[in-house]
């Protein structure tokens, strides 16, 4: 194979990598939304609920990586907000 046929699939992989990788931060952003929401939405939220609530605001069923993903960011901004709770006490 030439070198220019191997350039040529180097470059068509790069650019296949490059989108694959904007989607997945689309897709963290989104998340990032929904997990706001869903702490202002003022629901329990458990487990079990998750994906029922996070559908609610996105319209579509969540993965499982996805869901996981979304609950340690439950979890961070949950922290986070405690943090600046006992700062403002």
């Amino acid at each position: 194979m030439s070198s220019f046929s191997k350039k040529g699939k180097r470059v068509a992989q790069r650019a296949a990598g490059k989108e694959r990788m904007k989607e997945v931060r689309s897709i963290l952003a989104d998340l990032d939304v929904v997990a706001h929401k869903l702490i202002a939405s003022g629901d329990k939220i458990t487990e079990d609920n998750l994906a029922e609530q996070a559908e609610l605001y996105t319209g579509r069923e969540l993965g499982d990586l996805e869901i996981s993903i979304l609950l340690s960011k439950l979890k961070n901004f949950q922290d986070e907000l405690e943090a600046k709770r006992i700062q403002l006490q």
